[in-house]
C-alpha cells in the first residue's frame, strides 16, 4: 500500500500523457471525432502540463475527460494504430 501511494501520482501523470499523445496522434493522423464535444475535451487536455503533479483528488478531476475521450471511436482508432507513433 504504501509503494503503491508512493507511485500513485506518477501512474496519474502517465495516464494524463498517455491520452495526450493520443488525442494529438488522432489530429496527425486525420482520424475525425466521432462526438464533436471532445474537441474541446482534447483541447484542454493538450494543455496540461506534464510536470503537474496529481493526486487523487487533482486526478479524478480528470476521469470524467478521460472517460469521454476514450468512449470516443477516434481515439480508439488512434490507439489501433499506435504503431505509426509513440505511445
Amino acid at each position: 500500500p504504501e509503494l503503491v501511494k508512493e507511485y500513485q501520482h506518477v501512474i496519474y501523470q502517465n495516464i494524463i500523457k498517455g491520452m495526450k499523445v493520443l488525442v494529438d496522434a488522432r489530429d496527425k493522423l486525420n482520424i475525425p471525432w466521432e462526438n464533436p464535444k471532445n474537441y474541446d475535451i482534447g483541447y484542454q487536455l493538450l494543455k496540461f502540463e506534464n510536470t503537474m503533479i496529481l493526486d487523487a483528488r487533482l486526478f479524478l478531476h480528470y476521469v470524467p475527460s478521460l472517460q469521454s475521450l476514450w468512449s470516443d471511436a477516434s481515439i480508439r482508432k488512434a490507439f489501433d494504430r499506435r504503431r505509426e507513433f509513440q505511445l
